[in-house]
């Protein structure tokens, strides 16, 4: 994936992982396990904080809509050093 924008390290994280749902659902997939690094995107996927901004919680929507399609989505966050 290449991105032609500059965007903040969370947005990055967002857009990558919504990028890979997409791929993986185009090729047919239907079980998708993510690892990020970034603990901010997987506690507000994981449902343990709430979006605060609208950029972050629209991102956070376009993550769990594609992943109603799915018969399991799990994200797991490892730090920056395992990754």
């Amino acid at each position: 994936m290449k991105f032609t924008f500059k965007p903040s390290n969370n947005e990055a994280e967002y857009k990558a992982l919504i990028g890979g749902i997409e791929l993986c659902y185009t090729a047919g997939a239907d079980l998708f396990e993510a690892l990020s690094d970034s603990q901010l995107a997987v506690i507000q996927l994981n449902g343990a904080y709430k979006a605060k901004d609208d950029t972050m919680a629209a991102y956070v929507r376009r993550v769990r809509e594609p992943t109603k399609l799915l018969k399991h989505f799990a994200i797991t966050y490892i730090p920056r050093f395992e990754n």
